[in-house]
Formats: C-alpha cells, structure tokens, sequence
C-alpha cells in the first residue's frame, strides 16, 4: 500500500500465538470480531474460530493482514500509540493487491488512529479512498460513519441527522457495538451544540445497550461522557462522582488514566489547584507504569500549571521538562507538533528562557536555593529522593537502579526508608541535573560532591559563618568544620573544594 502517512512505519512485526494472547480475550478483541463478522459476511462464531486458526497458523499475505489490524486496534485502545501505528502500517504491506476490501479496513482503521491524534484532515483524506477500492455495502457504511463523526469534531454539528440515519442502518444489521459508538458521539454533539437533554437521552441509550451487550470498555467511555456533561452543565461535584465511576468501571489503563487526568483537568478549570495536583499524580503513576506515553505531554502541561498555582516552581520546570521529552519522543515517531504536545514544549521553552533571564540578574548558583534554611537531612534527602523517583520512572525496576547508580542493594532500601517522612515527593530538577553531570561517580562519591556543592553555597549565603551554617544545617560545629575543609571566604565557587 503506497502513499500512506509516514508515522504507519513498516517494520515487520512477528505475530505469534502468544503476542495476541493479552487481547484475544478482551472487550475490544470481540468488538473486532463483530466488526469482521460483518465485513465478511460470516456469524461472529465462524469470525473468532477463523481468527484462531489464523493466529495457530503463523498466515501470511492478507489473511496475516486481517490478524494484524485487530491486534493493532486493541494495541491503540489500550494506549500503546506508537506500537499501534507500527502494526498497521505492517498490516498495510501484508494485503494483497487484488484484496480491496481488506485494504479499505486497513484504511479505516488507520484514519480511526489519525483521528485519535488529532489529524483529522488528514484522517479524511484516507477515507475518501475507500470508495474507489470496496463495493462492501458494509464496509461503505462504515466509512460514512466515520467520516461524519470527523467533520462533526471539526465543528460541523449540521450533520447530527446523517448520523441519526446511519445509526438505523447499524441497528437493522444488528451491530451494536458500532451503534453504541454511534450514541455516544450523537450525545456529544448535542452536548457541545448545549442541548443537554438530548445529549442526556443519547447517553442513556449508549448506555443501556453498552450494558446489555457487555461492551465495558464503551460503558466506562460513556459514563466519562455524561461526567464531562455534568461539568458543564455546572455540576462540578457530580461530575467527579461520575468520572471516578468511569475510571472504576475503566477495563484499560490507559481509560483509566486518561478518566484521572481528566478528573485533573476539571479541577484546574476550576481554579482548584490541589485537588488537581492529586488526581494529575495519580494519573501520572499509571501513566509512567504501563507506558502509556500518548497522555505524558497533557498530563505533565496541566501538573506543571497545577504546580506552578501552588507555588512550587521547581516543581512546575520538572513536569514541563518531562512533558517537552515527552513531546519530543513522541513528535520522533512522526506524531504531529500540535495540541498539548506544541503547548508543553512552547511552555519549558519559555520557562527556560525566562529562568535564563533571571539567572543572569541573580549571583545564586542555578537551583541551589532550595537548599536556604533546611537541614543537612532534609537537603539529603530531596536529593537523594530526587534521583530515585525519576530513576524509578525511567527504568521502573529497582535492580536497574542500583545498577545504574552503583549502590549495595541494601544502602538502597535503607535510604529509601530512612527519607520517606523527609522526601517531599517532587524531583528536584537541579538534583536531577547534578546526577546526570556527575554520572561517572559512585554512590558514596556522588553524595560526597553533593554535599560540598551544597556546602559551598550555602556557608557563602550564611556570610561564611560556620557556626551559623552548622545550626541552619542542624549538625554540629565540628561536623560544619569537616564539611567547609578547605572552603575560604574569596571567591568560593571559583576555588578548588575537596572532594570536587
């Protein structure tokens, strides 16, 4: 298949029995069942027995292709983006020339994805293929529909009634999981034209048939509909209640985390920056678990803004950074620079270029303030903290930590115990910076620069007192001795300090 968009890579993707396991049991895989029961013309029974036999079979060519475009739409709905876009542009390659009707499915279900994004124009303009390669009455329908709920997220709610129309022809065919779906946008088109009783009766009627035929993963989707309707029909605490039966309801976690993020956002247009902050973290945590990089760059935009309410500026640079690595992995993978992904990476651009400005106006080491007034404990902690947290969000398992870090498995539990009560619970980014600048020294090394960093800093900041660093840092005299040996009063950052 040629002319596609390049973020569909064409890497070949081995598909084995147990590669497909995860999904074969899911909502999602028996919606993609039903959807190619239709295609085919076959019962839903014959669709299921004639994909496992096509999975036991290891097939190649479109048969292949068939596999891969359900395999790939689940990997989409459970938030795997990227891997999603490989498999079906590796689908793309597999569909025979002369097999229109499985390349006008893998058309489709490639504008799905791009919609997904945020491209919609360019989702259209697959669709508008589909009817020079297929004569499938079926697979004609579902092209329309798709192509209606994409000009209605354009804004042009005008076509609320051609998707009344193609919701009766669904219903006549029995297939419900496409008619639930068809509901649920109709209700979000009332909803956004404010006609919030028919958008009450839409949802309703998604609802109670995602209900009746099990489809959980579109009821959860639904009642996060009704939630956001709530909000705007100011009803704030209903709302939340609703959205935390989304989440609950979420068979995924990118549902899952995506209802939390929401739940976030909700908040913060409400001018209630903690509760946001809370709900943001918890999305996050499911979020850096399970991979899911598609919602980094909105979720860390809306916790930096979060942070930044709550005056905690160390905190809001550390979530606009990650949200800008985010965006720029993810931009990598021929996503578009657009939506939250522009708007983060505009955001730590600017803040960068601010702190920039400051730091030329300011004689402090960049970060090292956050050091002022605490105790040599609590230093140590946030530091060590620090290192820990973003460590554990990029390799996620704790032998990979210890082996990047060079420290004895139990020093790192012992620390890790030690600073809990003292950890505030967000990376300082100069902590961070100052691991990655001194990376080739071991554990105990690396805490001993710190600590003379930290030491020269601030005894130049307590006027070169060393008795009045030693109460600040709540240590002794002596002990504020060892740590300053050597440290003079001229020009301390431009002197030679030992252990440096």
């Amino acid at each position: 298949m040629t002319d596609l968009p390049i973020i569909f890579a064409t890497h070949p993707i081995e598909i084995t029995a147990s590669s497909i396991k995860q999904f074969s049991t899911s909502h999602k895989w028996a919606e993609f069942v039903s959807h190619l029961s239709q295609f085919s013309e076959i019962s839903v029974s014959s669709a299921h027995e004639t994909l496992q036999m096509l999975n036991d079979s290891e097939p190649s060519g479109s048969r292949k292709a068939t596999l891969l475009v359900g395999v790939g739409r689940c990997q989409i709905h459970e938030g795997d983006l990227i891997k999603g876009a490989q498999t079906l542009g590796y689908a793309s390659t597999l569909v025979a020339d002369d097999d229109l009707d499985t390349r006008a499915m893998v058309i489709m279900e490639m504008s799905s994805f791009l919609a997904i994004t945020g491209q919609y124009d360019l989702a259209l303009m697959l669709l508008d293929r589909i009817s020079s390669l297929t004569k499938s009455n079926y697979l004609l329908n579902l092209a329309n529909y798709y192509w209606l709920v994409l000009k209605t997220r354009k804004g042009d709610y005008s076509l609320v009634s051609d998707l009344e129309k193609s919701a009766k022809y669904f219903k006549d065919i029995q297939e419900f999981a496409t008619l639930a779906y068809h509901y649920k946008n109709i209700g979000n088109i009332y909803r956004k034209s404010n006609n919030y009783p028919a958008a009450e009766k839409y949802y309703a009627d998604a609802f109670e048939l995602a209900q009746r035929m099990n489809y959980k993963h579109i009821e959860s989707a639904i009642v996060h509909d009704i939630g956001m309707l709530k909000f705007h029909q100011n009803q704030l605490d209903g709302a939340i209640t609703t959205l935390e039966k989304a989440s609950t309801l979420a068979d995924s976690y990118y549902t899952q985390g995506f209802t939390l993020l929401n739940i976030g956002y909700l908040y913060s247009e409400s001018n209630e920056w903690q509760f946001a902050a809370g709900y943001l973290k918890r999305s996050l945590n499911i979020v850096l678990k399970h991979d899911l990089y598609f919602l980094l760059p909105s979720l860390t935009y809306l916790l930096g803004k979060s942070h930044n309410h709550l005056g905690n500026p160390a905190a809001s640079i550390y979530y606009y950074r990650k949200g800008y690595e985010s965006a720029m992995e993810l931009i990598s993978h021929h996503f578009p620079c657009a939506g939250y992904r522009k708007m983060v990476i505009d955001k730590y651009v600017q803040v960068l270029s601010e702190n920039q400005k400051s730091d030329k106006d300011s004689n402090d080491i960049q970060g090292l303030s956050f050091a002022m007034n605490k105790t040599l404990q609590q230093i140590r902690a946030i530091f060590q903290g620090s290192i820990f947290e973003i460590l554990n969000n990029q390799h996620g398992k704790v032998e990979k930590i210890i082996q990047e870090l060079r420290i004895p498995r139990r020093t790192f539990f012992d620390t890790k115990k030690r600073i809990n009560n003292l950890y505030p619970g967000i990376p300082h980014p100069y902590c961070f910076e100052f691991y990655q600048n001194n990376s080739n020294l071991n554990w105990i090394e690396l805490n001993q620069k710190f600590d003379s960093e930290i030491c020269a800093f601030l005894l130049e900041k307590y006027n070169f007192n060393k008795t009045t660093l030693g109460e600040k840092l709540s240590i002794s005299y002596t002990h504020a001795i060892k740590l300053t040996e050597g440290m003079t009063k001229p020009a301390l950052r431009n002197q030679p300090v030992k252990g440096m």
